[in-house]
C-alpha cells in the first residue's frame, strides 16, 4: 500500500519544479534538483520540459505544457481549458491552469456536480475556492486562487481504495 505522505511529498516537489521547467538555466535546474534530492532522499530525473521523482512507493511524473496525461481517468470531468502543467502519481493526477477565471471555476463545479459527484466540502470567497467532491472511489479537489490578478487553478483527482 502506498503512503499518502510520500505521494503528497512527490506531488509537492513537482509543483515546486514546474516553474523551473519554463526557462531556468541549467546550473539553476541542477541546483534545485540537487537540493531536493539531498533534503528529501527522492531521485529527480529531468528531460526537457518534464521530470520524474522516484520514491519507494512509486514514480511521479511532471510536465509543463497543454497536454492532459494519457493516464487521466476516463469519465472524470475536465476543466474547459488547456492545462499549463500536469503531475501524475499512481492513482493521483493534478492539473494546473493559469488565467482560470472565477466564472470558469463556477462552471467547473457545476460540471462536476452534474457528473454525479457529491460535494463533501466547499469554502469560497471572492478570490479563493477550495472544494472536494466524491463519487464511488474517485475524489476531486478544486483549488483556485486569484493573487495579484493572477488567477490559477489546481484540479486534483485521486482514486481511493474502497
Amino acid at each position: 500500500m502506498m503512503k499518502i505522505g510520500s505521494r503528497i511529498l512527490a506531488l509537492g516537489v513537482g509543483a515546486l519544479l514546474i516553474p523551473a521547467l519554463a526557462g531556468c538555466a541549467n546550473p539553476v535546474e541542477a541546483m534545485i534538483k540537487g537540493a531536493i534530492e539531498d533534503q528529501t532522499g527522492v531521485k529527480v530525473d529531468q528531460d526537457g520540459d518534464s521530470f520524474t521523482v522516484e520514491t519507494e512507493e512509486g514514480t511521479a511524473e511532471f510536465s509543463a505544457g497543454t497536454e492532459v496525461p494519457d493516464t487521466f481517468p476516463a469519465g472524470v470531468p475536465l476543466p474547459q481549458a488547456d492545462p499549463s502543467g500536469a503531475a501524475t502519481y499512481p492513482d493521483m493526477w493534478a492539473l494546473t491552469y493559469e488565467g482560470f477565471t472565477r466564472g470558469q471555476v463556477d462552471e467547473l463545479i457545476e460540471q462536476v456536480r452534474a457528473a454525479g459527484y457529491t460535494e463533501s466540502s466547499l469554502m469560497q470567497s471572492e478570490s479563493f475556492v477550495q472544494g472536494a467532491y466524491v463519487k464511488d472511489e474517485m475524489n476531486i479537489t478544486i483549488l483556485w486562487s486569484e493573487q495579484d490578478a493572477k488567477p490559477a487553478l489546481i484540479y486534483g483527482v485521486t482514486i481511493v481504495e474502497p
